[in-house]
């Protein structure tokens, strides 16, 4: 068996990644804020009896423009989905880690729906294709979307909130939403679909209390399954480490990449790295000054390492190129750098023919 780069390190929550949970406090009250609106006051009960042939034409009537309104809504998904599809070229393509769904989804009490179109995976994350309907252009624009998702492991809920990369279709007046959560949150590899509630709202600031207020104005219901399997992985080991420097002439080294489909984690280090970290990760102790310099110290050696892999590119079975390998999220333990590439497009991992970088090509 092939062992892994990333075997030897813990997976931990990349706190740079473009999802924020929110403290307990304010997810105690958003989620209050929240059931309000959704469950109001119970109206009072009335008293059986027969319906009189007015109000049996009208319930007629209102089976029929929900079973339309749920028809539409199907049509718009599957539409929205064949979009996706084709928009991150996955088409044709044996990619594993991408999943569809067929659920549209039920329509809530206020008609909002919202239902997974798609997801993807890596090593540490899994992110959904939320659609949304219907969603006028106004409440796109303006609302704030979160997702609750349950956490067994303190029994409340854990709050997912923007910016959520997003894409409106006028026409059919449904919002895309790109939705990133870790494995954690999503009992990873059990399969079983995670009830998850998606609301859109406004924030606005408390009075004296620094927090921000959420008034939802839309939600809906939906299940997210986690993937049941790893991600695909081509593991490529430096020999003897490449070696960069910094301005100041200090030295890192670059161990190895693993790449999967969708996208590349760099494994690196440095000189006094983990001195750099420990300080920024007890930031509340340093005195402004302090703070300031193991910020930049910690930003040159990125720069630093950015340049060094400036040039690298994977090259495919059938000779296209793969660029852009710059990481857009990092975690750090054990001394090393994990820091991740994500790309738009998925790629097959069996294509992978090499990567390039520093000048050296590597094959798997």
């Amino acid at each position: 068996m092939t062992n892994k780069i990333s075997d030897m390190m813990d997976h931990i929550l990349d706190d740079t990644v473009d999802i924020q949970i929110l403290d307990i406090a304010s997810s105690e009250k958003i989620k209050e804020a929240t059931m309000k609106k959704i469950y109001p006051k119970k109206n009072r009960r009335l008293k059986a009896g027969k319906l009189s042939g007015t109000a049996a034409c009208a319930a007629v009537m209102i089976a029929v423009l929900s079973i339309s309104t749920i028809a539409l809504g199907l049509s718009v998904f599957v539409s929205r989905q064949a979009e996706l599809r084709a928009s991150l070229g996955v088409e044709g393509k044996n990619i594993p880690e991408y999943v569809e769904y067929s659920e549209a989804g039920e329509p809530a009490a206020g008609g909002l729906t919202a239902a997974a179109v798609s997801s993807m995976h890596d090593a540490q994350f899994q992110w959904y294709y939320i659609l949304v309907q219907p969603v006028s252009y106004a409440d796109a624009k303006a609302l704030t979307w979160m997702v609750y998702l349950p956490d067994a492991d303190v029994g409340t809920e854990a709050a997912y909130v923007g910016g959520f990369e997003q894409a409106y279709d006028e026409e059919t007046h449904s919002l895309l939403l790109k939705v990133c959560f870790p494995y954690e949150a999503l009992a990873w590899g059990s399969g079983a679909p995670v009830a998850a509630e998606l609301s859109g709202g406004r924030l606005s600031e408390s009075e004296g209390e620094g927090l921000n207020d959420y008034s939802p104005s839309l939600s809906a219901q939906l299940a997210l399954t986690p993937s049941e399997r790893e991600a695909n992985v081509t593991a490529i080991t430096f020999d003897n480490g490449l070696a960069f420097t910094n301005d100041n002439g200090a030295g890192g080294i670059i161990y190895g990449a693993e790449i999967s489909a969708s996208g590349v984690t760099w494994f690196y280090t440095f000189e006094d790295a983990d001195g750099i970290f420990t300080a920024l990760a007890n930031y509340e102790s340093l005195t402004p000054e302090e703070l300031t310099y193991y910020r930049e110290a910690q930003a040159a050696w990125i720069n630093a390492f950015e340049q060094a892999i400036a040039d690298a590119q994977i090259t495919l079975a059938d000779g296209s190129i793969f660029g852009e390998l710059t990481p857009n999220r990092a975690v750090f333990e054990c001394g090393i750098y994990a820091a991740t590439a994500t790309w738009g497009s998925p790629l097959e991992v069996s294509e992978i023919e090499s990567i390039s970088v520093c000048g050296r090509t590597y094959r798997p």
